[in-house]
């Protein structure tokens, strides 16, 4: 029989190849077998059996293997401050503390942020807030800082997000609304014990070495991270004017797009059941998102279609305000609508000289600055909001409603009543929630309403 020639290889050998030979080429490769290999629950328990015939279990993972996330937290130790730290918060003390006559007990908070540079590049600058020690929750350091660099972002037309994602440190322990406000609009929060410096010129020493620095055109680019006076040399910007400014935007651009009905009905004490104006906001919330669509406006340029409402015992609308977040994300529609009702938290504008602009009675917003708020809010006064609130403005409310009682002896904001309930993480064990002061409007009431 001929054989059969395989191949140019085979015609240059002058080789015959018989088909015996030319089945190990025909045959196809076997399959690779699987990287990772599918274990049995039981390989990795301690118990398994052991000898020569069974595989050694693979290592565990971590030592927080099969621990939910609770309970991996609940290990985790609290953030050490380093010395620079230290050295950071016992120079801001003593700055903002300088003045006529002996300082004042105050608190600081700062953080150290990445700005961008006219030359495209980015350049560390510390952002830092004070405030006195019987200071009010919404007016406590972390809470002017967090809403001041967010203000600040924004005019500056940069990502808040990549300022804000440091640490934030501050010299007291962070009561229950500032550990929600950097939790829903900042990264994480620490605490700070200032460094005790043993010679009376410690911050001027490090203004002198500042100074000297700046001299020199390589004395910054050349001074070492690991200095413990390395963050005492970076540029320092205060939040608490960012902070005012933010949150008299807010009140007023919350109720600037309102209906100027909403005004009418404020001003004449209409008193409207829940219903009604959980219509009114639902369907306010709807026009303005098909006004947006039409507009073909991004979803990352919109504000949150949010309204919140104050309304009092017997069912006037008092007050009225939505969400303005996508400027700035602290700046929430219960934010909005509580900030001219809170003592301290909406201060009032200091007007330069020849400067005629004025927000009053004849501005766009009405009800931002009437005389009714004079920090004091009604008895039994409810909030109604379209969504869920989250842990920022529940712990604001409580905050709120705590004061009014320690301050003025009211029992008020004691309910909270929302329209949708909120699938978000930041919605979930809430401080109404712990209270039993958060409720869902039920759709019975509104089948009660209409009939």
């Amino acid at each position: 029989m001929r054989g059969m020639r395989l191949g140019g290889g085979a015609l240059a050998l002058g080789r015959v190849a018989s088909p015996a030979l030319a089945l190990p080429a025909l045959r196809q490769p076997p399959a690779r077998a699987a990287r990772h290999r599918t274990r049995s629950p039981r390989a990795f328990s301690r118990d398994a059996p052991r000898g020569e015939d069974v595989d050694a279990p693979p290592p565990r993972p971590s030592p927080h293997f099969a621990m939910s996330r609770k309970e991996r937290k609940a290990l985790m130790r609290p953030y050490e401050p380093t010395r620079a730290e230290r050295r950071l918060a016992a120079a801001l003390l003593e700055e903002t503390g300088e003045g006529l006559g002996a300082p004042l007990p105050h608190d600081v908070a700062f953080l150290v942020a990445d700005v961008p540079t006219e030359l495209g590049g980015t350049k560390q600058v510390v952002w830092f807030a004070s405030a006195p020690k019987d200071a009010k929750p919404w007016q406590r350091p972390v809470a002017r800082l967090v809403l001041g660099v967010r203000e600040a972002a924004f005019s500056a037309d940069v990502d808040a997000h990549r300022w804000v994602r440091n640490r934030v440190l501050t010299t007291n322990a962070p009561g229950e609304l500032e550990r929600a406000i950097v939790k829903v609009a900042a990264s994480k929060v620490a605490r700070v014990v200032p460094e005790e410096r043993s010679t009376t010129g410690g911050t001027k020493a490090c203004r002198a070495k500042k100074r000297t620095l700046n001299e020199t055109d390589e004395g910054l680019k050349n001074f070492s991270d690991d200095d413990d006076d390395a963050l005492c040399l970076l540029p320092r910007y205060d939040a608490n004017r960012w902070a005012e400014f933010g949150v008299r935007r807010g009140a007023r651009e919350s109720r600037e797009v309102l209906p100027k009905e909403v005004s009418q009905i404020e001003r004449d004490g209409t008193k409207e059941d829940d219903a009604r104006l959980f219509a009114w906001a639902e369907a306010f919330v709807k026009s303005k998102k098909l006004l947006l669509d039409e507009e073909q406006l991004p979803f990352h340029k919109r504000d949150r279609g949010v309204v919140a409402m104050l309304v009092s015992r017997d069912g006037a609308l008092l007050d009225c305000a939505v969400n303005t977040n996508n400027s700035n994300t602290a700046l929430h529609a219960e934010v909005n609508l509580l900030a001219p009702w809170l003592e301290g938290f909406l201060e009032e504008e200091q007007q330069e000289d020849g400067d005629d602009e004025t927000l009053d009675e004849t501005d766009a917003s009405p009800t931002v600055l009437r005389g009714k708020r004079n920090g004091r809010l009604p008895a039994g006064a409810r909030v109604l909001v379209t969504l869920q609130c989250c842990r920022m403005c529940a712990a604001l409310i409580c905050a709120a409603s705590d004061d009014a009682l320690t301050r003025n002896g009211v029992e008020t904001l004691r309910e909270v009543v929302y329209a949708e309930a909120d699938e978000g993480k930041y919605s979930n064990e809430t401080a109404l929630q712990s209270r039993g002061w958060e409720r869902a409007f039920s759709r019975e009431e509104e089948a009660s309403a209409e009939s």
